[in-house]
């Protein structure tokens, strides 16, 4: 039990809200930023040839820093125009001034061919900024259409925060499960245990299974290694490894209230595919009231996703801005940044919100030492 702490305030962070709307180009954009709006034009989806060339490219190891960086830059370029970038740059004054503390990026993209847009790799050219790795700067998907979204889980929480990291065996054997938790394991071994506690589930994991473990466990966040798409995540069932549905995950999340966080290492669970709304995995968790939903839009490699996943858990429960979730990815998405920029690993992780940024609301602890070194 921890006595007389001191609460972790909220980031002073304000929201840059960009909202593209419509069902086909150009796209209706609305920006809120403070007590100002502004209005524009966005005429790119995912069906352009230049948008398929790129998610071609995202399949190599290396797609290289010029032609991530081109990307990124292309989408600042279409969206920042007129009035919008003049609510930009007043946006970017109050942060160099520091008004600010840090400005959110909260993206609701509505037409799914828009949100399908490779948005983690938004790049500001005359300042060379990369806005999702930079923590001053945060990129995050926003769902919040009463429509589709009921109330998001309270954020209250105790520490230790209480991780599942739930493997199912690979029967292709194109994940080594074993090398990469016990790599994770020595990883978040620097994380106090006042501040988190790791448990596992392994095996042939199906559906019931998982939720017996979340209830029974009372689990904080959960963590999945495994294979994914779209709209399904491998399990096991009745002996035989398949593509859960997004619906039998969802009813799973739904009869365990104590998630507030789902960390999916599965390529293409965040990947935005067809043309109906909340179709995809990570956006139907978010529907059963789970605050947050980091999943991978492409393919991403063991130490890539290793070193995400130390950062994100030793910002959330020990950084600055401990329990802000915006914040933790960022700081994770810098990490991987740092390590390569000629990856795409640093784009390659969303979060998705169903709340504010805040996730939990945590006690002050110290910081960890830096995390230990990864070897390939």
């Amino acid at each position: 039990m921890i006595a007389a702490v001191k609460i972790m305030a909220n980031c002073l962070y304000r929201n840059f809200d960009i909202t593209i709307l419509g069902e086909s180009a150009p796209y209706p954009v609305h920006i809120a930023y403070g007590d100002h709006t502004a209005e524009g034009r966005f005429a790119h989806d995912a069906e352009l040839a230049i948008w398929q060339r790129f998610f071609a490219a995202l399949h190599q190891p290396e797609p290289g820093e010029e032609l991530l960086l081109n990307a990124g830059s292309a989408l600042f370029s279409e969206l920042f125009q007129t009035d919008v970038r003049d609510l930009w740059l007043r946006a970017r004054s109050d942060l160099e001034r520091g008004t600010v503390e840090g400005l959110r990026l909260r993206l609701a993209m509505l037409p799914p061919a828009v949100a399908a847009l490779p948005w983690e790799f938004l790049y500001d050219p005359d300042r060379n900024t990369l806005f999702a790795a930079q923590q001053r700067t945060p990129v995050v998907r926003i769902e919040r259409a009463y429509r589709h979204l009921g109330t998001a889980r309270p954020r209250k929480a105790t520490l230790p925060l209480r991780l599942l990291i739930a493997a199912p065996e690979d029967e292709t054997a194109g994940i080594d499960a074993d090398a990469e938790i016990t790599r994770l394991r020595s990883a978040l071994s620097a994380l106090p245990s006042t501040s988190l506690t790791i448990d596992e589930l392994r095996g042939r994991v199906d559906v019931l299974a998982l939720r017996r473990a979340l209830q029974e466990r009372q689990i904080d966040i959960l963590h999945v290694i495994s294979h994914g798409a779209a709209d399904g995540l491998m399990l096991w069932r009745d002996e035989q490894a398949y593509l859960a549905p997004a619906g039998a995950l969802r009813a799973t999340m739904d009869q365990a209230p104590s998630v507030r966080l789902v960390v999916l290492n599965a390529c293409h669970t965040g990947r935005i595919a067809g043309h109906t709304p909340f179709a995809t995995l990570a956006q139907q968790l978010l529907q059963t009231g789970v605050p947050a939903v980091v999943a991978m839009q492409s393919e991403i490699l063991d130490e890539d996703a290793i070193t995400f996943a130390y950062h994100l858990y030793d910002e959330l429960a020990t950084g600055s801005h401990a329990g802000a979730i915006d914040a933790a990815v960022a700081g994770a998405r810098s990490a991987l940044y740092a390590r390569n920029p000629d990856s795409s690993a640093y784009g390659t992780p969303v979060l998705w919100l169903n709340r504010n940024d805040q996730l939990f609301d945590l006690p002050a602890i110290a910081p960890i030492p830096e995390a230990p070194r990864v070897s390939a």
